[in-house]
């Protein structure tokens, strides 16, 4: 008995297809008997193994006429039988050295004879030696399977596919033609992916993969051009990332880290610098904070081109907050604060110390150079107006006291009293009177003048 695939398609041919079989005319009743007998095994043995069957050339015996071309190729010789042999048809060999391996038809051809090029699975290779294939019962052009895919094969490794994986189903989204888009759904130990692969099964494109470690849940890696999340699809969806635009090469990283570090959001791009945009739709306002407790801290120059409202404390240079605004620098190389109107010949505020300013501690000048014209407040608690002097242009006003009630004062200080009970220069200052004088302090005490 040697198989099903020494039967011909012509029936006279059959008259001794198989060892064991004699249907010639006239034959005894015995050797009719065997001959039903041998069909009869035929048939069990091609059901045992019913997923693969030998074709050969389609037509009698297939000893001789496949032959092994190299450890990816053989050919049918003598035959075109290239729509049998069809691309992405899985096949099995067998021999002696070769073993048993399986693999995909990567690509068929004929000239003379059938030649058929394989990518065996798993790095197999043919032997050259005498070998048998077979092939698979199910098809790719003319499946069976229902639905718009085409099954080509499972648990199989094709180069292109990372990792060492074992694909779980490889299908292919579109059986017209031969120019079919591989679609591959692959897994390994903590692994699983959903790709697709070219042609020649050699260049993987992930569009969805899941790994995880051992004993852990999985994470995913998602790569396409666009995305929706919502209970509503792409209408109005909860989050949209769009990618489409052919030239994109700037995106948003978002990384997390262990408990207590904190996670960040990024730009990544091919370029050096790249600008990050946050927007709300329409007039709607944007919000930094607006829940948690901490502080907002922003580490580089900022700029606002439209009115800032602060309803809370605001602080600037790292100061405590401790009242509604707060300015610190803790370099005396520039000043606190300045804010310029207009021009260069405009009006300018200036707050120290600052480059230049000395020991003042506050000035407040009336031009871009910053000449004083105005109130300086030295670091010592003296007051300058109008110039470099303690003289200024316009009237000082102080406080009105009693003699009684004037402050321990220091030597320089001056201040103006209600009840003096006389009004001679530099005289020591007594009480009691109801003369309005002003009054200085010598570094022994308050005198009139």
């Amino acid at each position: 008995m040697t198989g099903y695939n020494t039967y011909s398609t012509t029936a006279a041919n059959n008259i001794n297809a198989n060892t064991g079989i004699n249907w010639d005319e006239g034959m005894n009743p015995g050797v009719v008997n065997n001959s039903a007998r041998a069909n009869m095994a035929d048939a069990r043995s091609a059901f045992n193994d019913l997923i693969w069957f030998r074709y050969g050339s389609g037509d009698g015996t297939d000893v001789g006429k496949v032959v092994y071309v190299s450890g990816n190729a053989f050919r049918i010789n003598s035959v075109d039988v290239s729509t049998v042999y069809h691309k992405y048809r899985r096949v099995k060999a067998v021999g002696s050295s070769t073993g048993t391996i399986y693999g995909t038809i990567s690509s068929v051809s004929f000239s003379t004879n059938t030649n058929v090029q394989v990518l065996w699975d798993n790095g197999g290779s043919l032997a050259n030696e005498t070998i048998t294939v077979y092939l698979s019962q199910i098809p790719v052009t003319g499946t069976p399977w229902p639905g718009a895919f085409t099954m080509i094969s499972m648990g199989t490794s094709f180069p292109g596919v990372s990792d060492g994986s074992q694909p779980t189903f490889q299908f292919a989204t579109s059986s017209a033609g031969t120019n079919l888009k591989n679609s591959v759904i692959y897994g390994a130990s903590g692994f699983l992916g959903f790709s697709t692969l070219s042609d020649d099964f050699a260049t993987q494109t992930d569009f969805f993969t899941f790994s995880w470690s051992a004993g852990g849940k999985p994470s995913s890696n998602l790569t396409v051009t666009s995305l929706s999340v919502g209970a509503n699809g792409t209408t109005n969806p909860a989050l949209k990332v769009d990618g489409s635009a052919p030239s994109a090469a700037t995106g948003i990283t978002v990384t997390g880290r262990a408990a207590a570090s904190g996670a960040s959001i990024s730009v990544n791009s091919s370029g050096t610098n790249e600008n990050l945009t946050v927007d709300a739709k329409g007039s709607g306002t944007i919000t930094l904070g607006g829940t948690s407790t901490g502080n907002i801290t922003l580490t580089r120059a900022t700029s606002a081109s439209s009115t800032l409202a602060v309803t809370g404390k605001a602080g600037v240079g790292g100061a405590a907050l401790t009242s509604q605004f707060n300015i610190s620098n803790n370099s005396v190389s520039s000043d606190s604060i300045r804010f310029i109107d207009g021009a260069a010949s405009g009006k300018a505020w200036l707050m120290g110390p600052g480059s230049g300013h000395g020991t003042t501690a506050l000035t407040i000048a009336y031009n871009a150079s910053d000449s004083i014209l105005g109130p300086v407040v030295q670091t010592d608690g003296s007051l300058i107006i109008g110039g470099t002097t303690a003289t200024g242009n316009g009237t000082l006003g102080t406080k009105v006291y009693t003699v009684g009630t004037l402050p321990t004062g220091a030597k320089g200080a001056r201040s103006f009293v209600s009840d003096a009970n006389s009004t001679t220069f530099a005289t020591s200052a007594v009480g009691g009177g109801s003369n309005n004088v002003p009054v200085y302090h010598d570094g022994s005490g308050w005198r009139i003048g």
